[in-house]
């Protein structure tokens, strides 16, 4: 089916608004300097949000959380790194962190960027009883993924106490890999925190 804009007076007027503007002798070289001043300015400013913010994109099929694109500001935990680069973590924020020697239970993500919730600090408590996972008495859901681990029902039932040091990260989506199946996570692992954008 195709569709016929019809012209309105509005738009008829909205186009020789626009035509007048670019016939006025300082239009170009008001466009041209505008122009000039963004590339100037990305060109200074580009490095610095290179160093401290990217884009990640979550391009997998089965998501832990229900955000495909995130903003990532770049730091740390370590309290000696300058305020604009330590991540100060509190419970229900975004952080990005990269494993690496096994630290999630499965080599094949070793390397590759992870987005999760900080779900525990030191001190709070992960139940996982009758598969089903607790975190200071809240429910966050079943163990779904069990039968492709090769796991047997009330195999990871567990309690433990997050220890000083350590970080509980956990997904909101029922195929998330998380915390409740390869526990928690050093805190100098991460390395961003991330907003979700969409």
């Amino acid at each position: 089916m195709m569709i016929r804009l019809m012209a309105s007076p509005l738009l008829s007027e909205a186009k020789a608004r626009t035509a007048y503007f670019f016939r006025k002798p300082t239009t170009l070289p008001l466009v041209v300097l505008l122009c000039l001043l963004m590339v100037v300015t990305l060109q200074a400013v580009g490095p610095l949000l290179k160093q401290h913010y990217r884009i990640g994109i979550d391009a997998q099929s089965y998501r832990c959380l229900p955000f495909v694109a995130y903003l990532l500001k770049m730091g740390g935990v370590d309290s000696r790194l300058p305020d604009d680069s330590r991540i100060e973590l509190k419970k229900g924020m975004l952080v990005s962190f990269v494993p690496a020697n096994n630290a999630m239970g499965l080599p094949e993500l070793d390397g590759h960027r992870i987005v999760k919730i900080v779900a525990g600090l030191p001190g709070d408590v992960l139940e996982v009883k009758q598969d089903r996972v607790y975190i200071n008495g809240t429910d966050w859901g079943g163990l779904k993924l069990l039968p492709s681990l090769g796991k047997a029902p009330g195999a990871l039932d567990r309690t433990e106490v997050v220890p000083e040091g350590k970080v509980l990260l956990m997904g909101t989506l029922e195929n998330s890999y998380d915390g409740r199946y390869y526990g928690f996570m050093d805190q100098s692992a991460i390395n961003a925190q991330a907003f979700a954008l969409f």
